[in-house]
């Protein structure tokens, strides 16, 4: 697959494969505009890479052909999304706020790094869940849980506020059901002892959807 490159046309971020012509199958093929709740930003995506890796997303268009989401999906999803849809893969940081056109530079050693890398991959994961984008979501779930175990000292606050806050968003938003649930469980599980260290947010965190996390972590106690 060619890399993927992002031209910017005024308001308009098309998004196409470098190297292909117009006389190529992927850009002879209609072209669908995706755009986010929270932007009027416009990503127009060719439909021969949108409906095999979405049909649900596919279908969702309206007779000029452009998908206006509705529930909350931001413009930096969007642009993982349609990377993902090209490349398979999508950027490990999130882009920085009206910046899609890069990768982000967060450094690693600022204390929101953690918080937003965990969220990011988190938001791709719900974003995949919700349209049925199995191969995004699975994606999303490897790399949350690649950097997850990259983390080695939940004793550094922000990190250990970080981790709780993934775990009370997942908990509180996914369905009970959701498969990430229990290997989230079990992280937290393994994690217990410097969980605790954080009395009032963890404390908080076992009441989170009437104990959804709890229930998984003292089953005894049922």
């Amino acid at each position: 697959m060619a890399p993927l490159s992002f031209k910017s046309n005024g308001s308009m971020l098309l998004c196409s494969a470098v190297g292909y012509s117009n006389s190529d199958p992927e850009h002879s093929s209609e072209i669908f505009t995706l755009i986010a709740t929270d932007s009027n930003v416009p990503f127009k995506i060719h439909e021969s890479f949108l409906r095999p890796v979405s049909p649900t997303v596919a279908t969702m268009c309206d007779g000029e052909r452009t998908i206006h989401f509705k529930e909350d999906v931001l413009e930096s999803t969007l642009f993982a999304f349609v990377h993902w849809a090209h490349t398979k893969d999508y950027p490990d940081r999130r882009p920085t706020a009206g910046d899609t056109q890069s990768t982000s530079e967060w450094d690693s050693g600022n204390d929101n790094f953690a918080t937003h890398v965990l969220q990011w991959h988190l938001t791709v994961y719900m974003f995949g869940g919700r349209y049925d984008i199995r191969g995004l979501q699975d994606l999303a779930k490897v790399k949350l849980f690649d950097h997850l175990q990259s983390i080695e000292e939940l004793t550094e606050k922000y990190l250990g506020r970080a981790v709780i806050d993934l775990l009370d968003r997942s908990f509180m938003v996914l369905p009970e059901s959701d498969p990430i649930l229990p290997h989230l469980a079990s992280y937290a599980s393994l994690n217990i002892e410097y969980l605790k260290l954080y009395k009032k947010r963890f404390g908080r965190l076992l009441g989170v959807a009437d104990g959804a996390l709890a229930r998984r972590l003292f089953p005894i106690h049922q």
